[in-house]
């Protein structure tokens, strides 16, 4: 090996598939810092792009388990709970499905308030530790099997990953809109 040689960094955004690569500096740490510059432009004009398009009614995008976070989360998790409710036969009120599966806003944000995401812990056995960084948590079904432990930077959305999991597996379906609407509030 020879000293100076460019070392190529590929960076890779999960959520959206984009990759940017750098192998121009001479540093590895130089190519670091090219390869997010060019990410964060991909993302930039991938961002720009999504909010020009016109909603599709009924498109949808898949999306990891372990990946949700903010809106996404809460309306996989909302959907999971209409999704049970219908399994017990429970009546669902016409207007909320129509909303929620519309891509509307989600009506819980379970993902940051305990008095909605609790009773739901409670109620399906969601085991939560913290990870051994203690920066972030792993959540497990205690009492069911064939679930992974899922992570997340708080107990509440570690728990609602699994939860999510749990009844729609390690993929879910989110509307287009629902995306829409978590981009436009990051801006």
């Amino acid at each position: 090996m020879r000293l100076g040689m460019p070392k190529g960094i590929k960076a890779t955004h999960v959520p959206t598939g984009l990759v940017a690569t750098s192998i121009v500096e001479r540093s590895q740490h130089g190519n670091r810092v090219k390869a997010l510059e060019l990410l964060s432009e991909q993302l930039a004009h991938h961002d720009r792009w999504i909010k020009t398009q016109p909603p599709q009614i009924g498109a949808s995008v898949t999306l990891k388990t372990a990946d949700l976070i903010g809106d996404p989360l809460d309306w996989a998790v909302s959907a999971a709970e209409l999704t049970q409710q219908d399994r017990a036969g429970d009546y669902v009120v016409p207007y909320l499905r129509e909303r929620l599966l519309s891509g509307g806003v989600p009506f819980a944000s379970y993902s940051t308030i305990w008095s909605w995401a609790g009773p739901l812990i409670e109620r399906e056995s969601i085991q939560l530790t913290p990870c051994e960084d203690m920066a972030s948590w792993s959540a497990g079904l205690m009492f069911r099997q064939g679930v992974d432990d899922y992570v997340g930077p708080s107990p509440l959305i570690a728990a609602m990953r699994c939860y999510v999991a749990s009844v729609f597996g390690k993929d879910v379906e989110i509307p287009d809109t629902c995306l829409r609407l978590a981009l436009a509030a990051d801006s």
